[in-house]
């Protein structure tokens, strides 16, 4: 390996504030509380979450290498950043990055269960859980670059790590696809520079590192090279969408109720629901998140129905490679690829509203009440959910966007269901509106929504708007792979 001084050095002391529930697991096989836990300090069951820096870089250098060529940059300037590892060749990377740490952590286990895309139902065994953690205050970190001079190269990839932590696009950890992990970089970070190569640089880092004076501020400017977009730069379409259910809406809560409401009163009907939510058998979900006002759509079901969906309209042949890109791959190993849409946990817009359900299994052979088999749920009255769906494609694979749009369609017209008892007739989405929508995508594809307003960056564009014709039309000339 080698490591020669390098006179150049800057520092970003940021936060980074999580947005959405994230997961950063620890990687153990057996756990008694989780059948995926998430890593803590010291690996103490009690101890406080925290961020690898390991994960921070290798979701950094995962999003340089594809924007390298619309940054002016070579994948020289990637090895030179993040250095080599190599049986033949080993060199030390020119930026580091520090665990995130974080006090008043709080955590949650969330319960899942793969379907079986034969029947769309819960396939045998296949219960499993999922830790999530959040942090109000977020977790603080230090980048560094060390260099010879702020006219290098790999400075351009410095400032775009910098524009991506702080961009609404960062996710990091498992999971991504049903919304976790989203954080951004608040933009308060502060910034020290040091330029060891003069008598007056060398002088001001001593005088940082022994005596804390205040140290250069300020990042350098830089220019970006010629933009080319690479055949793998990302494209992303976000949908801030609005869904709106009519009747009973029901997503189970693994956890189980919890004896009398106390301030239900006897007499008076308007407060029988505080009794209804907690004794009964199915109760909607909740989270610890204090953002989600406590109730909250998840991203992982909503997803499923989707996914669902999309494999009713692919048919019998299928049309698997796209599915396959849009929503991820899996096998038995752990292994497998991450899908290309991501939908976040849905906020409740408005105050909850509980109503009360009674039921009973029939006994099949005297179609009577079956013994023993009188159930209830206490389930949301036609809520409305705040939910952020990304989706993500190279230019290769614009015609994925089609998906999008019959994914859409069927929202919006009230033909699909989400959650549990739909079969009696809870949760249709009745309606999906957008209350915004961006489009930031490179300019080779040539795609410009009209009427959207424009905001260009290195060979990129970042269209705004509301109407999802203006998109719709960009991709009538795409044709399917």
């Amino acid at each position: 390996m080698s490591h020669g001084y390098r006179p150049y050095r800057i520092e970003v002391l940021g936060t980074l504030v999580p947005k959405t529930a994230f997961h950063v697991g620890s990687g153990q096989s057996f756990h008694a509380s989780s059948d995926s836990p998430l890593l803590r300090e010291a690996n103490d069951p009690g101890g406080e979450l925290y961020l690898p820096g390991s994960s921070l870089r290798g979701v950094l250098r995962s999003h340089l290498e594809r924007e390298k060529e619309l940054l002016g940059c070579t994948q020289n300037d990637i090895d030179g950043f993040f250095g080599i590892a190599a049986r033949d060749q080993s060199t030390y990377g020119r930026f580091q990055i520090s665990d995130a740490y974080a006090k008043g952590t709080v955590a949650e286990l969330r319960d899942h269960v793969r379907i079986r895309e034969q029947w769309g139902a819960a396939d045998s065994g296949a219960k499993f859980d999922l830790e999530t953690g959040f942090s109000e205050k977020g977790f603080q970190f230090e980048a560094v670059y060390e260099g010879d001079g702020p006219k290098d190269g790999e400075m351009r990839l410095f400032h775009e790590a910098l524009r991506y932590l702080g961009s609404e696009g960062f996710r990091t950890g498992a999971k991504s696809a049903w919304g976790l992990g989203r954080m951004q970089m608040q933009e308060n970070f502060e910034v020290r520079q040091f330029d060891r190569g003069t008598d007056e640089g060398l002088l001001a880092y001593l005088e940082w590192r022994l005596k804390g004076s205040k140290p250069p501020s300020g990042l350098p400017k830089v220019k970006m090279g010629a933009p080319k977009a690479g055949p793998d730069a990302w494209n992303t379409i976000t949908l801030n969408l609005q869904l709106q259910f009519e009747g009973p809406v029901l997503v189970k809560s693994a956890v189980p109720a919890s004896g009398d409401a106390q301030d239900s009163v006897a007499g008076d009907p308007s407060t029988y629901w505080k009794r209804a939510q907690a004794n009964a058998d199915g109760t909607f979900v909740t989270t610890v998140d204090p953002a989600m006002k406590r109730f909250y759509l998840p991203g992982s079901s909503l997803r499923g129905v989707l996914r669902h969906e999309a494999i009713w309209i692919a048919g019998a042949d299928g049309l698997k490679k796209d599915l396959d890109l849009l929503f991820g791959t899996a096998n038995e190993t752990g292994g497998g690829a991450a899908g290309r849409l991501e939908i976040e946990d849905g906020y409740l817009v408005g105050d909850a509203r509980i109503v009360a359900l009674d039921h009973v299994a029939i006994d099949r052979i005297v179609q009577g009440a079956a013994d023993g088999k009188k159930f209830d749920a206490a389930a949301l009255e036609s809520p409305k959910f705040s939910v952020r769906l990304v989706m993500r494609f190279e230019k290769g694979n614009a015609h994925l966007v089609r998906w999008l749009r019959a994914l859409w369609f069927q929202m919006q017209e009230g033909r699909l269901w989400a959650g549990s008892g739909s079969a009696r007739g809870y949760g249709l989405i009745r309606t999906a509106t957008v209350t915004g929508a961006a489009v930031d995508v490179v300019d080779d594809l040539g795609w410009k929504p009209e009427g959207w307003a424009a905001t260009p960056r290195n060979g990129r564009c970042v269209y705004v708007g509301t109407s999802m014709d203006p998109l719709w039309a960009c991709i009538s000339k795409e044709k399917a792979a």
